[in-house]
């Protein structure tokens, strides 16, 4: 009989979900008809790909150094760029992308006076204006699905996002936490031993202390924010690019529009690598303009295995880091601290 103990293990079954709708989705679209789709691609439109791959590797890299540079922890713009590229490999193995927290043991190799909560909340902070870069983008593309058929998703879409950037701002805020920290401080004494508290404490802090700091750098912030929006725009055009090396009849707006969503749907942590998520809203979208649930099929296929370039990439990377990064992950593990 199974048993669920704690929220964690409720936590480790919720990318079943996203395999069960992707294995049903195939079942039902019919792999015959997947494998005829792929048969009307057009090698030439997929030529661009590989150089908007590396665009978005030195632009999330670039960001992700600017945000290290901000913590004061040193970290070449080459490292930044190799180590994204390993935390994108570990993101597409876990639910939400959250394996990508490993990058921050390798920070913390060539920090060793930081602790590893301070080098997981630059990590943090990229991923929060990342969604915070996307959930705008969101927004706006679900008040324009408002005026088209998609009136209810779009409505629904909006109020969920919203939702989450609203939940994002309230961790991150500094009157908000201290607030909650008072409010639980009774439970936090009864649940956490006295020896363990201060440890505990000061590491939440120092979690924080950055990520407070960085919201105060107004400039800097809008110009991470507008990066994150660049790169986003870059992903959407590989889906394009995807799209129409399919053949299929899509404008380059009609994508712009709903890329957003369709990517927010991916990184719902129900699903590994947005599995059966991103196919379940490409079908939806695709069909508004008449393309067959097949195509919709690949084309979430194909953009799958375009983001696995970079977990691929990553992969290489991390059995070999001391080569790459001049740096060894048991070595780091072992000098980290909380």
């Amino acid at each position: 009989m199974l048993r669920i103990k704690s929220i964690h293990d409720i936590l480790k079954f919720l990318p079943i979900i996203g395999i069960l709708l992707y294995s049903y989705i195939i079942y039902k679209t019919g792999i015959r008809s997947i494998i005829k789709a792929f048969s009307s691609i057009k090698i030439i439109w997929l030529i661009p790909i590989p150089i908007l791959i590396i665009a978005i590797i030195l632009l999330k890299g670039l960001k992700w150094k600017l945000i290290l540079n901000h913590y004061k922890q040193d970290f070449s713009y080459k490292n930044a760029c190799i180590t994204w590229c390993i935390g994108a490999f570990a993101g597409s193995l876990t639910p939400g992308q959250a394996g990508e927290a490993i990058k921050a043991i390798y920070v913390r190799k060539i920090n060793p006076d930081k602790s590893l909560s301070e080098c997981i909340s630059t990590i943090f902070s990229d991923k929060v204006l990342e969604i915070f870069s996307l959930m705008t983008l969101v927004m706006i593309s679900s008040i324009v699905l408002v005026f088209r058929q998609s009136g209810r998703i779009g409505l629904s879409v909006f109020i969920l996002a919203f939702a989450m950037i609203i939940s994002f701002y309230g961790m991150t805020d500094q009157k908000i936490y201290n607030l909650l920290k008072r409010l639980f401080r009774p439970i936090i004494n009864l649940i956490i031993p006295k020896r363990y508290k201060q440890n505990i404490n000061s590491s939440f802090e120092r979690f924080f202390l950055g990520i407070w700091e960085l919201k105060k750098e107004k400039r800097l912030l809008a110009y991470l924010w507008l990066m994150a929006i660049f790169t986003w725009f870059i992903v959407f055009a590989i889906s394009y690019f995807v799209a129409i090396s399919l053949g299929l009849n899509i404008s380059f707006l009609y994508m712009m529009i709903i890329s957003p969503v369709i990517t927010f749907f991916a990184i719902l942590p129900i699903s590994l690598s947005g599995l059966g998520t991103r196919d379940a809203s490409a079908i939806f979208f695709f069909n508004q303009i008449g393309i067959m649930a097949e195509s919709a099929v690949v084309w979430s296929i194909m953009v799958l295995v375009v983001s696995w370039c970079f977990s691929l990439f990553g992969w290489i990377v991390s059995l070999n880091p001391s080569f790459w990064l001049g740096l060894s992950i048991n070595e780091a593990s072992k000098s980290s601290k909380v």
